[in-house]
């Protein structure tokens, strides 16, 4: 996700209307989107309109409809929108018309943001709009020209994370202790193998991973008497499951014991529930004390360390889905049925894994086959 820059991220100056706006402010407000009045002095808090229980009950499911990064995401396009309504037309966004829309579309076009990152800020404008009903301006004819025209321009190509083969991930567990600086037993030592391993092996979201609970592991069999099992993760909730009917990720003992998934886990849990709080993924200072919940970016920061530091190269295009990708591209590799790989990192289109080909993969299973070639 590419973040507004700058200047597109001061506080919208709204302000009620003639028009209805009341109830539409008090819907952005239900729904956690930042309003300020008209003059900038100060957030207005309360719609103006009346507030009985049911109403708080029907805006708080509203509020819930959305994931809290989503709402997070929407919010800060909804800003940077009123933002640039206010500053080149002297207008509210609730005003807005599609020849509005169609000219951000074409400033964020100047700035070079992805296709994708487009299509989320007019997203966040619909959303806005819908809460009360308004027809929003995306719907304009000229609004989805002008968005035709800046994905030609653009491309919707993506930049992607380089993945992580088998044998980096174990190259970047081996090293731990010296990328830290502390013993093997250090809590950040085992935290990081511990989260490397896991997100690698589990195919984990950087959301899924820093998301999971000590109540969401369970450990079956046992290690050291060759027995069949390991570690079978619980996934609450995800990016694909926003009603969260859950579901479930096995990760089976490794023969290669200094790098199993499952081992470090439970050395790095066993810590972690001597611990008040039931997050596996905490932060750690350097006296080695546990404190919150790990955010996503944290696990970009923590892969680009180790990557820098035990593989010797520039971790720029290497992030917290390098993990995942590494493993879909490692089992791929290793001729693992599509499905099989799906059901393991829970993609429901078995199209999307070729969103993982990288060219060089090509090679792996070309259509001109050596045997005859």
């Amino acid at each position: 996700m590419i973040l507004p820059e700058p200047d597109d991220d001061a506080d919208v100056t709204i302000g009620p209307d003639d028009d209805g706006a009341d109830e539409w402010l008090g819907g952005l407000r239900a729904a956690g989107f930042p309003i300020v009045d008209r003059h900038g002095l100060a957030p207005t808090r309360q719609p103006a309109t009346a507030v009985t229980p049911s109403t708080v009950a029907v805006d708080d499911l509203v509020a819930a409809a959305l994931a809290p990064s989503t709402l997070a995401a929407y919010r800060v396009d909804w800003q940077a929108y009123g933002t640039w309504c206010h500053t080149l037309h002297g207008i509210d966004p609730i005003n807005s018309t599609g020849q509005h829309l169609a000219g951000w579309i074409a400033h964020l076009t100047s700035r070079h943001l992805a296709v994708s990152s487009i299509r989320r800020r007019i997203a966040a404008v619909t959303y806005a709009f819908g809460l009360t009903g308004r027809p929003s301006p995306a719907a304009d004819p000229l609004v989805r020209t002008t968005l035709a025209g800046a994905t030609r321009r653009l491309g919707t190509a993506q930049r992607r994370a380089i993945p992580l083969s088998l044998d980096d991930i174990r190259r970047l567990a081996a090293a731990v202790p010296t990328v830290v600086g502390r013993p093997y037993t250090h809590p950040m030592v085992r935290r990081d193998r511990a989260l490397l391993l896991v997100g690698w092996a589990a195919a984990l979201r950087r959301s899924e991973l820093v998301g999971l609970d000590l109540d969401d592991l369970t450990f079956q069999g046992d290690p050291d008497h060759g027995t069949t099992g390991g570690l079978l993760i619980q996934i609450t909730s995800s990016k694909t499951d926003q009603t969260r009917a859950g579901a479930h990720v096995a990760v089976p003992w490794s023969t290669h014991y200094n790098a199993c998934p499952a081992r470090a886990l439970m050395l790095w849990t066993r810590e972690r529930r001597t611990r008040n709080t039931r997050a596996v993924f905490v932060s750690i200072d350097r006296h080695g004390n546990h404190g919150h919940r790990l955010d996503p970016q944290a696990v970009n920061l923590i892969v680009k360390r180790h990557v820098e530091a035990a593989l010797g190269v520039d971790p720029s295009d290497y992030t917290g889905h390098s993990l995942r990708a590494g493993f879909v591209t490692e089992a791929r590799t290793r001729h693992t049925p599509d499905h099989l790989i799906a059901r393991h990192t829970r993609h429901r289109d078995l199209r999307s894994l070729h969103t993982y080909d990288r060219p060089v993969d090509l090679f792996h299973q070309p259509a001109l086959n050596r045997d005859w070639w």
